[in-house]
């Protein structure tokens, strides 16, 4: 699978990674689905105009807080259900690129 063809949220036939699928529960049939999920890589700090700080103190401070979350907990809690009787088992890391994380979530089916 390429990562063009990855969208924000795809439903996979099959895990990329295999091993640890079936370390985390991962059966092969149709309660099991496997979602893949793609999370921005993102920076803590916000880059000045000009590589300089204009204006008054207020503005001098170029760090732009945001909440601690990590991207694993980001892309656990981005996974649309496809029905409402399906629970999360596991999100595991799957693949990185210069802007993008990728991870892949199990959903089982009761």
């Amino acid at each position: 699978m390429k990562l063009k063809d990855i969208k924000k949220n795809k439903v996979l036939k099959k895990p990329l990674r295999i091993d640890l699928s079936k370390k985390y529960g991962f059966k092969n049939d149709k309660k099991h689905i496997v979602v893949i999920t793609k999370v921005s890589k993102r920076k803590n700090k916000r880059k000045a105009r000009k590589g300089k700080v204009f204006g008054k103190i207020s503005s001098q401070g170029c760090i732009k807080r945001k909440k601690n979350i990590s991207l694993l907990k980001m892309a656990s809690n981005s996974v649309p259900y496809p029905k409402k009787n399906f629970n999360k088992l596991k999100t595991y890391w799957v693949l990185e690129d210069k802007k993008n994380k990728y991870f892949e979530t199990i959903l089982k089916g009761s």
